[in-house]
């Protein structure tokens, strides 16, 4: 170590710098890149179609191997209209009556 080194008598028992992994070559560390693996066109396709009829996202990403937010962001740019959470107004009011009774 030369004379400029930051490394001092001070800091020589203490542990070394983190071995970050990286991927791919990149300088990006591991746990801050995308981990799921790519879908082709063909199963973002089968992906879209299989939603559209009822299927969850939750479900579809187990089956695809994917992440739900991914799931959902290949819909989103697919074009596929997503189902609203919750109850919709006619709903609404039949819970009310079912839990007033």
């Amino acid at each position: 170590m030369g004379r400029h080194s930051k490394r001092t008598e001070w800091t020589a028992g203490l542990p070394g710098p983190r071995n970050v992994t990286t991927q791919g070559g990149s300088d990006t560390p591991r746990s801050r890149r995308a981990q799921g693996r790519k879908l082709s066109a063909s199963e973002t396709t089968l992906l879209a179609e299989q939603y559209r009829p009822g299927a969850a996202i939750y479900e579809l990403a187990e089956r695809f191997g994917i992440h739900r937010n991914t799931a959902s962001l290949h819909l989103h740019r697919h074009g596929v209209t997503m189902r609203r959470r919750g109850l919709d107004p006619d709903h609404i009011d039949r819970a009310i009556r079912l839990y007033i009774s």
